[in-house]
Parts: structure tokens; sequence; C-alpha cells
């Protein structure tokens, strides 16, 4: 019964989502939508699912070859004011196409984002996440150096990689930034510039303690400037609260920044995308004015096929927003709670989701990080080896591959830093429940009940372990 009803929600999403986008190309998505509607065999799941898929992804290149064709013709650079007709009707005029403002997108920001707060707040997409923090600390360390002829502070509370090589070389040239695992590891001293995740990426994921965070606040001061990248947590980090504690002990500007191309989308990653909140709460200056000039000089707008492809019904829609995460939150949730018992015992050291720490202030992740026993590369690529084959072998669909937040279900293993190979293997269970997310379950609990690596290599001699690109 439980893999008919996560079906029959997966099939009335995909319908609601093709019913608010057809007028996009009725040909197109009707097609899909009759076929889903003629669909008969639901009382096999396995084939049901496969069929859910299969118009998952369907419906993902009609969005394609729509917004392919309204490009089509149009140069980088125009040379006459001939716009792009968007599917929504309004026009995108732009004279170079690396620094086009998709205005109408980021005034839904403000419209659809901010409803329950009283702070004002701007909204700005850039072309990536990691674009978006780029040019937040690049601008945040220009403007305090300039107003206060000095330096500033900088701290990074979280893990991300890619967030801490940007700070290695900030720190090379401009400014000390500063890495801590957590807000009480931060010196007794003033903070200028602090950037957080509410969850950190790393072999933990760990929360952001913000008793001690707003502690620091009130006893040592207030940062100029605060950046919270909630891509693991959209919307679902406690904004409401922090923002009115930033007022009140004097944070200058708040800046909720995400990865737009995870749990925004559906789970159908049309477009990479950063989304960039600004919130203004002392600070009197034009922050969001300088950062879409900093947007310009970096190249990182949204392209205009970007822009065309993100005017959709469920991009910046705080509804299908929260219905997404909270179903990618409920599905992980249940997958770790599931290994959880079995961790210690067998190949598994341990599993690391935020539902296991039943103190933690946020509780859910869209993923969840499994640690060997061994915690050697070399078994961590047998185990991709392992997971694969038994993927195709069981006929479960079951994606190596990167990033979270998908309709369907994903495997990975990440290597942060290069000089010690260590490997963050994660676990990312999509928002669609079926027969699918209880076969993997049933497959890793198995795997976790071998007592060594050489136990399981023994059983899958015939496999190859998987080679990344590092």
């Amino acid at each position: 019964m439980g893999d008919e009803i996560g079906l029959a929600l997966e099939h009335d999403l995909l319908l609601r989502v093709i019913q608010q986008n057809k007028e996009r190309d009725p040909k197109l998505f009707e097609h899909i939508e009759n076929t889903l509607m003629d669909f008969e065999d639901t009382r096999q799941p396995k084939k049901y699912e496969s069929f859910l898929s299969r118009q998952t992804a369907q419906l993902r290149t009609a969005f394609y070859i729509d917004s392919e064709r309204r490009v089509r013709g149009h140069m980088q650079t125009p040379s006459d004011e001939k716009a792009i007709i968007l599917p929504s009707g309004q026009k995108l005029t732009y004279s170079y196409a690396r620094s086009a403002t998709c205005t109408f997108l980021e005034e839904k920001i403000a419209t659809n984002y901010c409803a329950q707060t009283d702070e004002r707040c701007d909204g700005i997409l850039f072309n990536s996440g990691i674009a978006a923090i780029n040019a937040l600390l690049h601008l945040m360390v220009y403007n305090f150096s300039q107003i206060h002829q000095r330096s500033p502070a900088v701290a990074i509370v979280g893990d991300y990689f890619e967030t801490l090589m940007i700070g290695e070389l900030l720190s090379n040239y401009q400014t000390k930034v500063s890495h801590y695992s957590s807000i009480t590891d931060i010196p007794n001293s003033p903070i200028d510039i602090l950037l957080i995740e509410p969850i950190h990426y790393n072999w933990g994921l760990e929360g952001t303690d913000y008793s001690a965070l707003l502690s620091f606040w009130r006893e040592v001061g207030a940062p100029s400037y605060v950046i919270v990248d909630s891509t693991l947590t959209p919307e679902s980090w406690g904004k409401y609260k922090i923002l009115k504690k930033a007022r009140e002990y004097g944070v200058g500007i708040l800046c909720d920044v995400r990865s737009g191309l995870k749990q925004d989308q559906f789970g159908l990653e049309l477009a990479n995308v950063g989304i960039v909140e600004v919130y203004q709460l002392h600070d009197k200056g034009d922050f969001s004015g300088d950062l879409r000039k900093v947007r310009a000089i970096y190249g990182t707008a949204l392209s205009p096929f970007e822009c065309v492809i993100l005017d959709n019904s469920f991009f910046l829609n705080r509804e299908w927003l929260n219905t997404h995460v909270a179903l990618v939150a409920k599905n992980n949730s249940l997958f770790a709670e599931a290994l959880a018992p079995l961790c210690g015992k067998g190949i598994f050291r341990s599993i690391a989701h935020p539902a296991l720490l039943k103190s933690a202030s946020i509780n859910h992740a869209p993923f969840s990080v499994l640690k060997l026993q061994n915690d050697g590369y070399d078994d961590y690529m047998f185990l991709l080896g392992v997971l694969y084959y038994e993927a195709h072998q069981r006929n479960i669909e079951f994606t190596f591959g990167g990033s979270f937040g998908f309709r369907g279900h994903r495997y990975d293993a990440v290597i942060p830093f290069k000089r010690d190979l260590r490997c963050i293997m994660k676990i990312a269970i999509g928002s669609r429940a079926g027969v699918f997310l209880r076969e993997i379950i049933n497959l890793i609990q198995e795997i976790s009940s071998f007592e060594s690596m050489q136990g399981l290599r023994e059983n899958y001699r015939m496999v190859k372990p998987v080679e990344l690109e590092l």
C-alpha cells in the first residue's frame, strides 16, 4: 500500500506541473499529459515507477525543447532591440548575454519568499550558487575595507569545500579568512564577516548551534555582514527568527544564499542558478546594486536560455519548494533511520543525518553520509562498484552521480581535498517514494551485514572498483 500511495502522489504532482506549464508548447506538454493519464498498469509498482521516471525525463526534455526554440537565433550581443518572448509573455532584452538581468524572476523572490517577515528583501540571481557566494564575499570584503580602512576579520563556520577554497584565495591577497568547525570554536573577538551553513556539508552533517551564535552576537558583537548558505535547507533553517535577532543585535546586512539547482526546480535540474536574498537591516548603502555590478563584471548572470527555462510555475514558488523539500526530507530520514541500527555491526562504522540527532535544531537534510569501518579510498571505490553492479542486477533505478534533491535516488563519493583522498560517501534519496526506495534500503542493509570489506570483496569478485576523475 505504501508504494501505491507514494507513486499516486508522484503521478499527481507530475500532472500538476504539466498542466501549469503546458501553454509553453501545448502539443508537446499535452502528449506527456495524455500518456500519464492513459497508463493503466498501476498495480505493478516497479513497472509503474519506471514509467513515471521516464515521463519525468520526457517532461524535462519538453522544457529544454521549448526554451531552446525561444532563444534560437538570438545573439550573445544582439545588434537590435528584438526581445526574447518568455513563456509568461514578458520580454527579455539585453545588450550582452553574460550580464543579462532577469528582473521578472528576481521580483518573484521578494514576492514569494518574504511574506512572513517585515524585513525588506531584494532578490538577485547568479549562474550558480558558488558564483553567488564568491561575489558576496568579495564585495563584502571590499566594502568593509573601504568603509573602515582596514581588512575585515572573516569567519566561515561550515565545510563545503568550494566555499573553503574561496576563503583560501581571499586569504592569500585581501584579508584573513578563518575556518571554524563550530561557533564555540571562534575566539572571543569580533568577527566582521560571518558565513555559516545551517547544516555543515561534511562527514557528520552537524548543524550550526544557533544558541551559541546568538550568545556570541550578544556578548562579543554582531558582524557587519552575515551570509547563510542554505543550500541543504532552503526556507527551513529558522530564517525569520535569525533575521529578527540579527536586527536586534546590529547586523548590517544578512544574505540568504543557496544553489537553486537542487531543490527549487521540482527535482528536474533544468538550469544552474544561485539565489540570493539580501536583507539590509542597518546598512544604508546600495549593496544590491553593487552586487549586480559585481555579477556583471564577473560574467555570472543567468544566460538568456536559463532565464527562459526558469520562467515556469515552480521555480521561486514557495508552495512547490516546500512540497519538494518536505518529500526529500521525509525519504532521507526514512533511509537514515532504517540504516542506523545496523551501523557499527558490519562494514559501516556510522551513518550521519540530522534526523538521527534528537537534539538538532534542524532535523533534515537531502542526503545521508555513510562511513566505512576501514575509511580508505580504495574501499569506497569498491563499494561504489558493488552498488553499481547490484542496481543493474536488481533493475533498481539508483543512479551513480553527484548532487541531490532529484525526484529519483543517487549515490556518490565526493573527494573534498585531493591531498588526503578522504571520501564523503553520499546516499541522496529523492522526492519520489515507491518500490525503488524500499529496494535501495534493502540492498544497503544487505551490504551492511558483511563483517568486513574483505568479505564483501570475496563475495563480489566480478565487480570492478569505480574510478573517479580526481
